[in-house]
């Protein structure tokens, strides 16, 4: 559907529900019938933990910018990378992994080891579980080919009974800080306590690092031989930054699409750029909220631009902040520096924005700003299973599926087992069987009382007022038209035309009936995409 004004709290209600834009224009996947359902996946920017491959990538990014040399792992294939990530997705198996070398599962040999009862009651607290497993024939084991079934029925009675490893090594140490406590006249209790602390020093200096720690390992403007400058720049309404790079962002545009999609370069004209990533129907709920009165990023759509040494754009990513997230539209970038995995790196960097924005402006900062203080979430766009292109989102931990029926966030690693279990593996729902949508039109509505719920806007003169006996125009509404129901207009309106809008609601939910998504209706216009709202 088009869309001609939509505020940022409108619209972040229509993505939790499924709903994507595309320049002016929004949109819903019909995922039962469609090849390759797409599921909205969000990540918890707060709780995100960089991943081993986003670590490496960080390290091997600030490598290049300090020394400007190629990392190793940049001389990978695309598909060895690939095939790395995946294998980090939660229940992704990498078929290329899968009997490579002809492993077959280690077995894991546990027993018993009794303890003196002085070690025993000493530490009782630090003691590992004892749990154990049947005896298993250690020839056998090594015999059998990969992929067979082992034959545990025989049991090998020569077979000794070993306890594991860290149960092992954990009953040495005891035996020796026992020792050590009885040679230097010392209390075992005092000897341990100085373990645990040490310990616990060596666990704090080993913790896992945030991803604020990998980004900050980058050189700035002097420190090496490169340096990333990011700018965040309006792109609807246009800051004066904006229009002046207007022409080399549209050249790097033109760039990617022709060389990373194989369009052609005459489709690629400045009209197309604009409509797709640059026009936006989003204003801020708040008319008083304007980028120009806070230093604070106001809501609404940007464009995030990566310039090389403050002189080259390398990549944009386009992005719209809203009331609880910051929405991923769409990346473009320089195939030059495709080495770079601009795309892994850019959605790092807007999860780090994110985290920044929540730091200084959220709920838990020490002046929260209202835009912010229900910010917490980066919403990556749609999960594309089947796609390799969209199926890597998965990696961003913890991430969240919003199920396709019911609209609640559902961990992906749940989603994935349902998918698993699903006929084709392509469509499932997330959610309980038990569980709702709580903004659908769930009351039975006739569809005469449906069509006086939905509100429509049709432009007038001062006859056809006369004629149609329509309510006063407001002055500030002139460009809109008079707000009438869909009930008014239905001797202009083809049966199949009125179907088209009842559907239309019903995938809206409830706010479609409060007034808040309103038809521009033409009359003796043909309406072939769906309704235009704003």
């Amino acid at each position: 559907m088009g869309t001609k004004r939509l505020t940022v709290s409108d619209y972040q209600y229509l993505i939790d529900r499924g709903w994507r834009r595309s320049g002016t224009y929004c949109y819903k996947p019909m995922n039962k019938v469609t090849c390759c359902p797409c599921y909205t996946i969000r990540c918890d920017a707060a709780k995100f933990r960089p991943s081993r491959s986003h670590k490496r990538l960080l390290k091997a990014v600030a490598l290049f910018l300090t020394t400007g040399v190629m990392p190793k792992l940049f001389g990978r294939s695309g598909n060895q990378w690939r095939a790395e990530s995946l294998s980090e997705v939660p229940n992704h198996t990498n078929p290329a992994t899968l009997g490579a070398r002809g492993d077959i599962p280690n077995t894991e040999y546990a027993g018993s080891q009794e303890a003196d009862s002085w070690t025993s009651a000493t530490s009782a607290r630090f003691d590992c579980s004892q749990t154990t497993s049947p005896e298993v024939d250690t020839f056998s084991t090594f015999v059998v080919p990969a992929g067979d079934v082992q034959d545990t029925s025989k049991r090998s009675s020569t077979v000794p009974k070993l306890t594991k490893a860290h149960t092992r090594r954990w009953n040495a140490r005891l035996a020796r800080m026992k020792a050590r406590a009885l040679n230097e006249n010392r209390p075992f209790e005092l000897l341990l306590k100085e373990y645990e602390e040490r310990r616990r020093r060596r666990l704090a200096k080993n913790a896992p690092k945030e991803l604020e720690y990998f980004l900050a390992q980058e050189p700035n403007k002097g420190q090496g031989k490169h340096h990333i400058e990011i700018r965040l720049v309006r792109s609807s309404p246009s800051s004066n930054e904006f229009n002046s790079t207007l022409d080399t962002s549209y050249q790097l545009y033109k760039k990617y699409q022709v060389t990373v999609h194989g369009d052609k370069p005459d489709e690629c004209t400045m009209g197309c750029f604009t409509r797709f990533l640059v026009k936006s129907p989003l204003v801020s709920d708040d008319a008083g909220d304007s980028p120009n009165t806070s230093s604070v990023p106001s809501m609404g759509s940007y464009h995030q631009q990566y310039w090389l040494d403050g002189v080259r754009l390398i990549a944009v990513g386009v992005i719209d902040i809203l009331p609880r997230c910051l929405s991923s539209v769409y990346l473009y970038y320089d195939p030059d520096y495709s080495f770079l995995h601009l795309g892994t790196y850019s959605a790092l960097r807007e999860l780090g924005f994110v985290r920044d924005l929540i730091r200084t402006h959220g709920l838990t900062s020490v002046t929260p700003h209202p835009l912010y203080v229900h910010f917490d979430s980066y919403y990556m766009g749609y999960y594309i299973r089947s796609c390799p292109k969209m199926s890597y989102k998965a990696q961003f931990h913890p991430s969240y599926l919003a199920c396709p029926e019911t609209y609640i966030w559902v961990p992906v690693k749940s989603c994935l087992q349902r998918l698993d279990s699903a006929p084709g593996g392509k469509y499932a729902r997330f959610s309980d069987e038990s569980a709702t949508d709580v903004h659908a039109i769930s009351e039975p509505l006739d569809p005469v009382d449906l069509d006086r719920k939905i509100v429509c806007r049709i432009s007038s003169n001062d006859r056809r007022r006369r004629r149609e006996r329509l309510p006063p125009e407001p002055e500030d509404d002139k460009r809109f038209g008079v707000p009438v129901t869909l009930d008014f207009l239905r001797r202009h309106i083809t049966p199949e035309g009125l179907q088209i809008f009842r559907e239309w609601a019903k995938l809206l939910g409830r706010r479609a009936l409060d007034g808040n998504f309103q038809i521009k209706f033409k009359p003796f216009q043909v309406v072939k995409n769906g309704p235009t709202i704003f």
